[in-house]
């Protein structure tokens, strides 16, 4: 995109990532994204939800780890949802032993 002096914005990124995660070119979305974070693009939840589905398409659906969670949680968290968040964070700690253990994991 450089070499054609196109300016990138979100919703950019957001069209090509999606289009690249459409047709299971994994590789180059992780390289988007990897370059979305270097030039400090503010994200919104268009693109949060673009990520998420496309990795769930490539067979990560099992139940989302600590860090997934915490990336939700600390987004609900600085959107002021505080509440949200705390449900959240409830929900991924139910039903399992080690309940204590996971929540702390979590909040770290």
């Amino acid at each position: 995109m450089e070499k054609y002096e196109c300016l990138l914005n979100i919703r950019t990124y957001n069209k090509l990532l999606d289009g690249l995660f459409r047709v299971n070119r994994f590789r180059e979305a992780c390289g988007l994204i990897k370059d979305i974070e270097e030039r400090n693009v503010k994200l919104n939840t268009i693109i949060y939800n673009i990520i998420m589905h496309g990795f769930s398409s490539i067979g990560m659906q099992e139940r989302p780890d600590a860090i997934t969670f915490n990336v939700i949680i600390h987004a609900y968290s600085k959107l002021g949802k505080v509440r949200t968040a705390m449900q959240i964070l409830d929900k991924y700690t139910e039903g399992n032993s080690g309940g204590k253990e996971k929540r702390d994991k979590c909040i770290l």
